[in-house]
């Protein structure tokens, strides 16, 4: 859920409610998603206070694939692209003259393209492993509260894929 992590009450009530699901379901892990900036010292504090702990690394079979590159959108996109390591610079560049091409239109195939290629990054990652049936729900309420697909394609087929999410002001792909 989206929250005002300033709302004591509103945290009260959300952690009663985790608490409750998490028994419901004998849950042994909940994941804070997107987990909080290492800069956040407040809201680490908070999370901590409720009774969470952060796991002993980044990246373990219990966590879901990290993020590969974040971007504040505050400043230009000229800005923006000069911030980029200048390997990815070039690999942006390369991809395009090698013709890769970016597609927003949703075609009915892309929910299995989607599926597919999550689970093959699950297995590259060595992440925890989801059913199909799981993506298939993340891909149908993205799209159907506003979000935006976007796929990579080489040669009229879907090589990789992202869904946008746009939520309070912030956007989780």
């Amino acid at each position: 859920p989206v929250l005002d992590w300033n709302d004591p009450a509103a945290l009260t009530e959300l952690m009663r409610g985790v608490r409750s699901a998490a028994r419901e379901h004998k849950a042994i892990l909940l994941r804070v998603d997107p987990e909080p900036s290492p800069d956040d010292k407040v809201l680490q504090d908070t999370l901590r206070q409720a009774g969470f702990v952060s796991l002993w690394q980044n990246f373990t079979a219990w966590n879901r694939t990290q993020y590969e590159l974040r971007l504040l959108l505050d400043r230009s996109e000229e800005e923006i692209w000069k911030s980029l390591r200048r390997t990815l610079r070039q690999d942006i560049n390369a991809s395009k003259r090698q013709g890769v091409t970016l597609d927003t239109e949703v075609r009915h195939h892309d929910a299995t393209r989607f599926c597919k290629l999550m689970a093959g990054l699950e297995d590259v990652k060595n992440a925890i492993h989801h059913q199909s049936q799981y993506y298939q729900t993340v891909y149908e309420e993205v799209l159907r509260t506003g979000g935006l697909l976007v796929k990579a394609c080489y040669a009229e087929t879907i090589i990789a894929v992202m869904l946008l999410a746009f939520v309070g002001g912030r956007c989780w792909a």
